[in-house]
């Protein structure tokens, strides 16, 4: 069964989810008023920490940076995979060493992206969110797909996995070169993956 779910601007990210059941899925409308890492600290409160988690978002702020630091420290994750656009270096230069020390260079890769999607893999659990919003909440209509499915995970998965093959980790590395090595002709993403 899916999920369908306009929010009102009051809906916390744990009211709009709901109960997570094997093979959840979830489509919804949201006012902005929560984001990535709200929805991830919702889901990590119901399947549990220590998980693996991959973020992946156009950039990140002070906020967002010192949020992650805390999921960290407090044991949310087992292990962490960030992937940022390879303007962040460039638009954000103040907050490059807060975020190296909060993650360390070793989990952060950058490309041409402007994706937006959250992975957790824990026990059972095989989440993907993909959603409009960023790692901060935005006052604006947003839209947010939330599904426990092991081949939507996969798909998100090996992409970011292929990353860390063609990009070296930290925040100078990926770029043109890193997304012409993932998208080239004859690649695997110029195949249909879907099953019947």
């Amino acid at each position: 069964m899916i999920r369908l779910i306009e929010t009102t601007q009051e809906t916390t990210a744990a009211e709009a989810i709901g109960q997570l059941t094997p093979g959840y899925r979830c489509v919804g409308i949201s006012a902005g008023q929560f984001s990535m890492l709200d929805v991830l600290d919702a889901i990590i409160d119901q399947v549990g920490t220590g998980g693996d988690v991959t973020l992946a978002s156009w950039t990140i702020a002070r906020t967002e940076i010192e949020r992650v630091a805390s999921f960290i420290e407090a044991r949310r994750f087992g292990s962490l995979r960030l992937v940022l656009d390879r303007s962040f270096p460039t638009r954000w230069p103040q907050y490059v060493a807060a975020l190296v020390e909060a993650v360390g260079t070793d989990v952060l890769r950058v490309t041409r992206t402007h994706a937006k999607f959250g992975l957790v893999s824990v026990g059972p659990w095989r989440i993907a969110i993909r959603a409009s919003f960023n790692l901060n909440p935005s006052p604006r209509c947003e839209q947010f797909d939330i599904d426990d499915s092991p081949e939507i995970y996969a798909l998100f998965d090996t992409w970011v996995s292929r990353l860390n093959v063609v990009a070296a980790p930290g925040l100078t590395h990926g770029g043109k070169k890193a997304f012409d090595a993932l998208f080239a002709r004859g690649s695997a993403w110029g195949k249909s993956l879907s099953r019947d």
